[in-house]
């Protein structure tokens, strides 16, 4: 009777621990899924992030350009004008002109750098915020993985 109640024990703890197995297999297998599908939709959040201040800046660069355009027209027709004028004049034009000039080049140039620094700083918090995200998720399944080692063992 004993070998027999020893047989049933050792059939029942071995049917048992598949049953723990197959649990901690199915958390673990849950977990991962979890873990790729956060992976993805991080990783399609900067990819929004990126693209919109890409359209962003280059809006900037488009406005600016049209900027430029438009002062460098306004200082052909007052150069135009400087012409008709006395010499003393025209090098007065001249002189404003590249002022105008040079000041709105200097303008693009400070707005062009903080558009870059302003995508920096996105492309930076994104890359934080991802990887504070992942650092998240490995510690979540290494505590699943843990859970099932401890449940299996």
């Amino acid at each position: 009777e004993s070998a027999s109640e020893l047989g049933k024990a050792k059939e029942a703890s071995a049917a048992e621990l598949v049953k723990v197995k197959a649990a901690g297999s199915a958390a673990l297998a849950a977990k991962a899924v979890e873990l790729s599908t956060l992976k993805e939709s991080g990783a399609a959040e900067l990819t929004k992030v990126k693209d919109a201040s890409g359209v962003e800046l280059a809006s900037v660069k488009k406005t600016l350009t049209g900027e430029l355009a438009k002062v460098k027209e306004e200082s052909a027709s007052e150069l135009g004008k400087a012409k008709e004028a006395s010499a003393a004049e025209l090098v007065k034009v001249k002189a404003a002109g590249s002022a105008a000039l040079a000041a709105k080049a200097v303008e693009l140039s400070t707005l062009k750098e903080s558009g870059a620094a302003e995508l920096t700083k996105v492309k930076d918090a994104s890359g934080v915020e991802l990887a504070s995200v992942k650092k998240t998720l490995t510690g979540e399944l290494a505590k699943v993985k843990e859970e099932s080692a401890s449940e299996l063992g």
